[in-house]
């Protein structure tokens, strides 16, 4: 017979393991290149180090702090204009927090939708919470919107707006294959990527 607590400690390990695979996946830099900055010369490889854990310790903190106040986890349906202020007000306080170890002092729009959209689909697809607003923006599902999109790296999106427009694209795909945005990309990145 299962103790008490097992349930609670298997949904804090794959907590864990969502906001890592989160955070790992917003931190890619074949696009982009690393959202840390240089190390500079005379500074000491220790202490860098140091900086870019405190920045992912408190990356992880944010997204699980903004799914757990912002409704998320509830029946409630957190809006899009909701979500998209919830990513400008992510990138806006790890850039705030951690200006000095971040390439060119900001943390990108980007890379903060990465995160919090792909902690919420981990989520979703775990029966944690209902269906997110929006789904991760990527390398592949810019390819997928078509030409209008060509060129655009999600790694460089820092504007919200520009966001917004990837996100209404992929929205008119999923409306015309019947899907709501989250299960579009659901469907889109297990045909592209699951190979069994």
């Amino acid at each position: 017979m299962p103790k008490k607590d097992e349930g609670n400690q298997k949904q804090r390990f794959l907590n864990w393991e969502f906001l890592t695979l989160s955070i790992n996946a917003s931190m890619q830099t074949r696009a982009g290149g690393s959202i840390y900055r240089e190390r500079k010369d005379n500074e000491d490889q220790g202490e860098y180090e140091k900086q870019k854990e405190i920045f992912r310790k408190s990356f992880r903190q944010e997204l699980d702090n903004i799914v757990t106040d912002r409704g998320y986890r509830t029946l409630y349906n957190v809006t899009q204009e909701e979500h998209a202020k919830n990513i400008s007000t992510l990138a806006d306080t790890l850039t705030e927090r951690h200006c000095d170890i971040l390439r060119n002092g900001r943390f990108r729009i980007g890379s903060a939708q990465k995160g919090l959209n792909l902690y919420l689909k981990y989520l979703w697809c775990a029966g944690e919470i209902i269906e997110p607003p929006h789904c991760p923006i990527d390398g592949g599902l810019i390819v997928k919107l078509g030409s209008a999109f060509r060129g655009n790296s999600w790694t460089q999106i820092d504007d919200i707006e520009r966001y917004k427009k990837v996100i209404a694209a992929a929205q008119n795909k999923g409306k015309k294959e019947a899907k709501s945005l989250a299960e579009w990309e659901l469907h889109y990145w297990n045909d592209e990527n699951v190979k069994y």
